[in-house]
């Protein structure tokens, strides 16, 4: 089933397509963001897909994907791409520390929204 989400854009708007599976562990990502108001494109690897984890001190009960590397703060937000250039993630946070970041699968936001779509 083709899945498709519509909004009314200025003209020339940029949009890109969102995948409605998660990826996988070892795949490849890259990752548009605009900390301190700069653009970078980082290539990135899966390395797990959990359930839950604890978010600024809160449980999270949601599917999320772990990737590497560390994103910079100022990049929340930031769609991840596939092989395809569609979005399969978008990054909520990271652990410089650690050097991982984790990032909510579209296809979370896409099974949530299919009950208001007819």
């Amino acid at each position: 089933m083709r899945q498709i989400v519509r909004a009314a854009l200025p003209k020339g708007t940029p949009f890109y397509r969102l995948a409605s599976r998660t990826p996988k562990v070892g795949e490849t990502i890259r990752i548009a963001g605009y900390p301190d108001r700069k653009w970078i494109v980082v290539k990135g690897r899966v390395t797990h897909v959990v359930r839950s984890a604890t978010l600024g001190g809160r449980k999270v009960n949601a599917p999320m994907i772990v990737f590497r590397p560390a994103l910079r703060q100022g990049a929340s937000g930031a769609p991840l791409f596939d092989a395809r250039g569609q979005v399969v993630a978008i990054f909520v946070a990271s652990n410089s520390r650690e050097n991982y970041s984790i990032a909510f699968p579209s296809s979370t936001g896409l099974r949530t929204c299919r009950r208001f779509v007819t």
